[in-house]
């Protein structure tokens, strides 16, 4: 399946002060939808919502698909490897995010983010000790990443070592 257009091209709209303002987006994020009509999508992310062509986007049933052909064309094309984490994450495909996962970070070993994503799927899975050690990386990547630090906090909670669950003061 072949991209529909490049991702720094997408935009989408939204009105503020009686005039539309577009948005660029980056990064791929993940959307949700709140509605459709007419081959439109209301999306939000989580910070901006709005309107978007349907067609620029790929729903989380086909991404797996769609990022698999894009890293199979060129395995150097490791952003779509992560996406496609992201999206059997989503789907609740947690041992495929998890395999996807670790194929990324053996090529990207200082991804903060994709250590906490693993992490967050071991969490699921109740794979408590994998988990943690995910966390742990996460904060030795970088020790004021707060995410970490609540979800390492969920891991012992998990693990009902309450007294290791205390929140640490960062400084």
């Amino acid at each position: 399946m072949a991209r529909k257009q490049d991702q720094k091209q997408i935009k989408f709209s939204d009105w503020s002060n009686n005039k539309r303002i577009y948005y660029e987006l980056s990064n791929f994020p993940v959307f949700t939808v709140d509605s459709e009509k007419e081959g439109l999508l209301r999306i939000w992310d989580g910070f901006r919502e709005g309107w978007v062509i349907k067609n620029d986007f790929i729903l989380i049933a086909d991404a797996p698909e769609f990022f698999s052909d894009i890293y199979k064309a060129d395995p150097n094309q490791t952003w779509a490897l992560y996406r496609r984490a992201v999206a059997w994450d989503k789907k609740g495909e947690l041992d495929n995010a998890i395999m996807d996962y670790t194929t990324y970070l053996g090529k990207n070993p200082k991804d903060t983010r994709a250590y906490l994503n693993r992490g967050h799927a071991w969490f699921c899975k109740k794979e408590y000790d994998k988990a943690l050690s995910d966390f742990n990386e996460a904060i030795r990547l970088d020790p004021n990443e707060a995410i970490a630090y609540g979800n390492r906090g969920n891991v012992w909670r998990g693990k009902k070592e309450y007294d290791k669950a205390s929140p640490i003061i960062l400084k």
